[in-house]
């Protein structure tokens, strides 16, 4: 199945430069992450960080509201040059629908 089958909704492009927070053994990490895509649900990004499909992370945007979204990974996918390895998010809570 490929990565858009399942979604609730469709995506936008946005390129936006965000903060991934990864919880490790109570040790929390922060990780510099961009955008490619994002919907009300979810959001597709790039990010140097070795992300496993189920892990949870919280998603905060590096300008603007300083504001912590929660989600799930749901794909992880082969690094790319230069831009890291791609992912998709899934968020616990639905994103206001004016994104």
């Amino acid at each position: 199945m490929n990565e858009h089958a399942q979604r609730r909704a469709g995506r936008l492009p946005a390129k936006l430069a965000i903060v991934l927070i990864l919880d490790s053994a109570g040790e929390k990490t922060e990780v510099q992450a961009q955008s490619s895509d994002l919907s009300q649900y979810g959001a597709g990004l790039y990010a140097e960080a070795d992300l496993q499909a189920g892990q949870l992370v919280e998603v905060v945007p590096s300008e603007g509201l300083k504001y912590a979204v929660r989600a799930r990974v749901i794909w992880v996918g082969s690094p790319e040059a230069e831009k890291g390895r791609r992912a998709g998010l899934e968020f616990l809570v639905a994103l206001p629908t004016a994104v």
